[in-house]
């Protein structure tokens, strides 16, 4: 429904896959999906506690997005609203990324994403609100 929704209301280019998530032991988090019949993966175990990152934290400019944009099919730019209280995070260690990259997000993010991550963390997340969208130029 959410990957419909986001296609039909805001024009995103959202898929949705068949997932399954686990805890491996407290702190450490496994995310699956099955893409074209393999399943892809990511894993990380949080160290510390969590935070809520402050302004030039990467964290911060990763969870905290109150604005989307979504190109439309002629030419124009819809941007939404995107609210949540902030999050908090925990830094990770022992992050591994398992994903035919290329199959599912394209060629053009292959080398960003299969590189080494320059940061990762765990999220605590919330419910989020996404507002009605508005053409800009």
């Amino acid at each position: 429904m959410i990957a419909a929704g986001a296609r039909t209301l805001y024009r995103e280019n959202y898929v949705a896959l068949p997932m399954k998530s686990s805890i491996q032991s407290p702190g450490s988090l496994r995310f699956e999906w099955r893409h074209q019949g393999v399943w892809g993966s990511v894993s990380a175990d949080s160290t510390g506690e969590a935070f809520v990152p402050v302004y030039d934290h990467a964290g911060h400019y990763v969870s905290e997005h109150y604005w989307g944009f979504a190109a439309q099919r002629d030419g124009g730019t819809l941007e939404y609203q995107v609210e949540h209280p902030p999050w908090k995070i925990w830094n990770c260690e022992n992050v591994k990324f398992d994903c035919r990259v290329k199959e599912l997000y394209g060629d053009s993010f292959a080398d960003a994403l299969m590189g080494r991550p320059h940061s990762a963390f765990i999220a605590d997340g919330s419910d989020v609100v996404v507002r009605d969208g508005v053409r800009i130029k």
